[in-house]
């Protein structure tokens, strides 16, 4: 009985801790993304023209 809640726990942790993972990359992909976007509509100097072509 004590095996089988250890092995439910930790499938469980596991699977929070996978969900947090997936959760944060897409906040990050978000942020990403808009500080891009922002970077953009902001003055250009000739370096920055490059990068984006």
């Amino acid at each position: 009985m004590i095996m089988l809640f250890q092995r439910a726990f930790l499938v469980h942790s596991y699977s929070l801790i996978l969900h947090n993972t997936l959760h944060n990359t897409a906040i990050f992909e978000y942020i990403e993304i808009f500080y891009n976007k922002q970077r953009r509509h902001s003055t250009m100097t000739v370096v920055d023209k490059p990068k984006l072509l």
